[in-house]
């Protein structure tokens, strides 16, 4: 009897023995899972996207400025944690268009006291400058990852002139002809395909209202032949929408 006890006695140490170690281990390794999940949770990482940009004005701006603003955009996004949010800013280069001319650049006068011209060339720019911030909601991180978003800030928009001589070495001559400022805020949505770790080709749709704004009328642009520049202003809103094709550059 004593020794079947003794038996059992041990089998139930080792058994008790066991299911300890079994729910230590247990324990283990849901605090390893734990800690990854913080560990997830606590890591930040950031997008780095830019590509083509094509606009469209709308409503007041579609009536007085005919043309469509091509350029460049990009976005810097950070995301912390779990939540699908990211945040950050974004800008973008557009042209209005651009107008070239020949003419005559006065250069001084002679030792008789007579006007000295060269042949030069006369280049108008006119540009929209945009900066904004954006809050976008990505709730997707697989190979497919559609977002929506909000975004606010400034326009500028400016036209610029830059004079130069031909066949010299003469630094150009740059003016800045105007500028005007607009508030845009709007919303957008997009969707980034990965084409591998770390990398994705982007598709960004946004449509932003924008204030009031007086900008150059570019059919109203005049040039004599010694460069001297003529124009109308017009006053509109500032509404469009634009379509972003690029890349997507994840770290």
């Amino acid at each position: 009897m004593t020794k079947q006890f003794s038996l059992l006695f041990v089998s139930l140490c080792f058994a008790v023995i066991s299911f300890g170690q079994q729910t230590q281990d247990q324990n283990l390794n849901r605090n390893d899972q734990n800690n990854f999940r913080n560990n997830r949770g606590n890591q930040s990482s950031a997008t780095l996207s830019f590509g083509l940009e094509v606009a469209t004005p709308m409503n007041q701006f579609n009536s007085t400025f005919d043309g469509v603003p091509v350029g460049i955009a990009g976005q810097i996004l950070l995301r912390e944690g779990l939540l699908p949010l990211e945040y950050g800013v974004g800008f973008s280069w557009l042209s209005r268009g651009t107008m070239d001319s020949d003419i005559d650049v006065y250069q001084g006068t002679d030792f008789e006291g007579d006007d000295i011209y060269s042949n030069g060339s006369l280049n108008v720019n006119s540009n929209i400058y945009t900066g904004t911030g954006i809050i976008r909601l990505r709730p997707f991180t697989g190979r497919i990852q559609p977002y929506a978003e909000f975004a606010a800030g400034g326009r500028s928009f400016s036209t610029v002139s830059i004079i130069s001589v031909d066949d010299t070495e003469e630094a150009e001559t740059r003016d800045n002809q105007h500028r005007d400022f607009a508030l845009t805020y709007g919303w957008g949505a997009g969707m980034r395909v990965k084409l591998s770790e770390g990398i994705a080709i982007e598709g960004r749709f946004t449509n932003m209202s924008g204030t009031g704004v007086e900008l150059v009328d570019r059919e109203s642009i005049e040039v004599d032949p010694e460069g001297r520049i003529d124009f109308e202003r017009l006053t509109t809103r500032t509404d469009m929408w634009s379509i972003q094709l690029g890349i997507s550059i994840g770290f």
